[in-house]
């Protein structure tokens, strides 16, 4: 995404928009719920996007470990409500029901802690 410029476009949206270094936090860390989501892995999710985080931070004068924080706990939620992660299949086969079951049951406690979560992130730094 860095080489075809597709972040420097992304920052240049954020900050000609109005928005600050909090919009480009919640958007990577969307970006790594999603890509978490989508390939039910946390790791290759969070290790996709992170290393873009300190020249983001940096560029808006802020701390890495601020946008990166949300970024990993955003992947690790994301894998929990993602029908192809291999615990929610193992899960369901041991309950012998369908993985979108399981997905269902864990998706409103999942968005409580992800809101908490950013809530938290912004509240400490």
């Amino acid at each position: 995404m860095q080489k075809v410029g597709a972040i420097d476009y992304l920052l240049m949206s954020v900050q000609n928009a109005g928005f600050g270094f909090a919009s480009m936090t919640i958007l990577m860390t969307l970006l790594v719920g999603v890509t978490a989501v989508l390939t039910g892995s946390a790791v290759a999710a969070f290790f996709s996007f992170s290393g873009m985080a300190p020249s983001i931070a940096s560029k808006f004068g802020q701390e890495a470990v601020s946008m990166i924080l949300p970024m990993q706990l955003m992947a690790g939620m994301g894998r929990s409500i993602s029908p192809v992660a291999g615990i929610i299949i193992a899960v369901s086969k041991a309950g012998e029901c369908s993985p979108f079951m399981i997905v269902k049951r864990t998706l409103i406690p999942a968005i409580g802690g992800i809101v908490a979560m950013l809530l938290a992130n912004f509240l400490l730094f």
